[in-house]
């Protein structure tokens, strides 16, 4: 047969070790004419020295490949430790291109040469990005990723440099046959000499501003560039120029005047300072002024270049026209400040009797008279008309301390409010106020009587410390003391004697306040199982519990209607009272009673005696059937006395068994609970049941 090559492949079948010479299914002369087609069909695509100037056909074609662009053919490593690769290949320490932040990649590339010279220009550049590489499969040209090239951690046989993903598409597979190339970032450009605003300084964090600071340099007398009061300033900027003292002088001309200085190479740090006004000081080769901080952002240190920018305010302007002035004669009520000893200002009445310093005349009739306000040592008062007496009327008055004028009587009597009795020196232990008893009267200075007190209840005397009714004990009379978590007030001066009487105290604390009330609105189906759940749940269906507090006795009181389900066994009504935490882990009272008494169809079931917290209590009623009960409960429970958990309580229903129900229990509508706070600790008053 002919040969398929180079458009196909060929299909030869060779012959095994039982074939002869003459075979018929594989002639011995075909398997020459096959092989003879075949090889001059690979010598007429090959050509003549296909090798060149290479080893072989391989060597040749991978140099070819080598030489493409700008880069040289290495073999990935999927390897991610940042180790030496091995001669040839190269490894990212991310197995996701966009991941990797750093490369490491032999001195020798997948053709046995030597290129750490290449490798070093990836890091010249004084640039922050120092280079770009571009790493490209040799045999997918869609299958590249490029990275920008910040840093160079130089090893023994390979280099590992820091990279940031720039874009990628594809993946590179363990050995993959790469182009590695990178192109070079020029150099940063040098900074300009003078950008326009003012002069260059470097700057010196050398803070003795009473000795020269270097040429072309700067210093501020705190490390704190917010705290520095005062700068200095080399006559020498950072370019080699001289600036004219003049320059200086003009900045030191108004305290309106600033400079900022600012770093040249990060434009968003600056300090702006005020400068005080005729500070400057000229020390031949260089000047220090006085500053103020303006404000600031960044910061600056040793060496850093900087502009310093003046920015120069007018001068104050000229003084404005003489105004009207103040008139030589006045209107009724005009006040006239006299500020010390001598005559008043010019064009100013001089008042017929000259009050004293401090006093403010008031203007009469025709002219301003020595009538008027006085103002003492802290105080206010009033200036007789003619004579320049002093009534103090409010505060200290002259001589430092309050005391009411002999008149204050007549002076405060013309109101309809009756203040005459204010006057000098009261009794102590009294109080201004309307009279004790009778009708409504005037108000005099008088002792406080027990109708003066209102009663107080529990919310009035949040945080009074009440102390614990002992016996044989003296109390007066408005004493207050707690007997059985009720606070009272003593209603007369005696011992206590042996035992509690209420005849000699006045209770405070109520019996008993409401504490929390719980209702269904609609009927709702529980879960199906032999234990109690809880009834009472809020609008969304979800169990809500009431919050009690630590050490305390609560009553609580009320009714539910529930319906249990047909089953194939018989089975009782359940009620649970539950007493739980936050997470739901059931607490232990103090005490607890409750009572439950049932009836359904006319039959009265009687679940009556002490029951326990978090436990399901049967009602009798055996029974298969359904059945709707109605029960009352009742009873009392003191709380735990622990602070480090919440207190909850809610009422469950249940029956004893599920066998065959297709619902669980049904709570009617308005199944209800009442609580009420008797007080802390155990309240007397609530009593045991049996």
């Amino acid at each position: 047969m002919a040969t398929n090559y180079p458009g196909a492949l060929d299909s030869f079948t060779n012959p095994t070790s039982t074939d002869t010479l003459n075979s018929a299914t594989v002639p011995h002369a075909d398997q020459h004419a096959n092989a003879n087609d075949a090889i001059e069909a690979i010598q007429a695509t090959l050509g003549i020295n296909p090798q060149g100037g290479s080893a072989t056909v391989v060597a040749r074609l991978n140099s070819i490949g080598a030489s493409q662009g700008t880069g040289f053919n290495y073999l990935f490593s999927s390897s991610t430790s940042m180790t030496d690769p091995g001669a040839g290949k190269f490894a990212l320490n991310n197995s996701n291109l966009t991941l990797a932040t750093q490369i490491a990649i032999s001195t020798t590339n997948n053709a046995s040469v030597v290129v750490s010279g290449w490798l070093d220009k990836w890091t010249v550049s004084s640039n922050p990005t120092k280079s770009v590489i571009t790493i490209s499969s040799k045999t997918d040209a869609n299958v590249f990723a490029i990275y920008q090239v910040a840093a160079v951690s130089v090893q023994s046989g390979f280099y590992v440099f820091t990279i940031s993903p720039v874009t990628f598409n594809g993946t590179f597979a363990n050995l993959a046959d790469c182009f590695v190339a990178n192109v070079q970032i020029g150099d940063k450009g040098n900074i300009g000499d003078f950008d326009g605003y003012g002069f260059g300084w470097a700057f010196s964090s050398n803070t003795n501003t009473a000795t020269a600071p270097s040429n072309g340099t700067f210093k501020l007398n705190n490390a704190n560039s917010a705290s520095a009061t005062q700068i200095a300033i080399s006559k020498v900027n950072s370019e080699g120029g001289t600036v004219n003292i003049s320059w200086f002088s003009d900045l030191a001309t108004t305290n309106n005047n600033r400079i900022i200085i600012r770093e040249k190479t990060l434009p968003g740090t600056y300090i702006a300072y005020s400068i005080n006004y005729a500070t400057l000081t000229d020390y031949g080769t260089w000047v220090t002024f006085d500053i103020n901080i303006v404000t600031r952002n960044g910061s600056i240190t040793n060496g850093d270049p900087c502009w310093i920018v003046a920015t120069l305010a007018g001068n104050d302007g000229a003084t404005g026209p003489t105004g009207p002035g103040v008139p030589t004669a006045g209107n009724t009520g005009d006040l006239l400040i006299k500020t010390g000893s001598g005559n008043y200002q010019t064009g100013w009445t001089t008042p017929s009797n000259t009050p004293a310093n401090g006093i403010i005349p008031l203007y009469a009739s025709s002219s301003y008279g020595s009538a008027g306000l006085r103002v003492g040592q802290g105080g206010i008062g009033i200036a007789s008309q003619g004579t320049g007496n002093i009534q103090t009327i409010l505060g200290s008055g002259a001589t430092g301390t309050f005391t009411l004028p002999s008149n204050a009587n007549s002076i405060l009597a013309a109101t309809t409010d009756r203040t005459a009795g204010i006057t000098g020196n009261q009794a102590i232990n009294t109080v201004y106020a309307a009279p004790a008893s009778g009708s409504a009267g005037l108000a005099n200075f008088r002792s406080l009587v027990a109708n003066d007190i209102p009663t107080l209840d529990q919310s009035k005397l949040d945080g009074v410390s009440v102390s614990t009714w002992a016996p044989n004990t003296s109390y007066t009379k408005g004493d207050l003391a707690s007997y059985n978590g009720i606070t009272y007030r003593r209603v007369s001066t005696s011992s206590s004697g042996t035992t509690f009487n209420t005849a000699n105290w006045q209770q405070i604390t109520p019996l008993n306040t409401f504490a929390g009330h719980a209702q269904l609105n609609s009927s709702r189906t529980l879960a199906n199982n032999t234990t109690c759940n809880p009834v009472f749940v809020d609008n969304s269906g979800t169990v809500v519990y009431l919050n009690l507090e630590p050490d305390k006795t609560y009553f609580f009181e009320g009714w539910i209607q529930n319906t249990t389900a047909t089953t194939t066994t018989s089975k009782n009504p359940l009620i649970s009272f539950y007493y739980i935490d936050e997470l739901g882990n059931g607490l232990t009272p103090q005490s607890f009673s409750m009572v439950v008494n049932t009836f359904t169809s006319g039959v009265t079931y009687n679940a009556a005696g002490t029951s326990s917290v978090n436990t399901d209590l049967v009602i009798n009623g055996t029974t298969a059937t359904a059945g709707t009960y109605y029960s009352s409960y009742r009873g009392f429970i003191r709380t735990a006395s622990t602070t480090t958990n919440s207190h909850r309580i809610n009422i469950g229903i249940g029956q004893s068994s599920a066998t065959g129900a297709a619902t669980g229990v049904i709570a009617a509508s308005r199944s209800y609970i009442n609580v009420t706070d008797m007080g802390a600790g155990l309240n007397a008053i609530t009593g045991y049941w049996s």
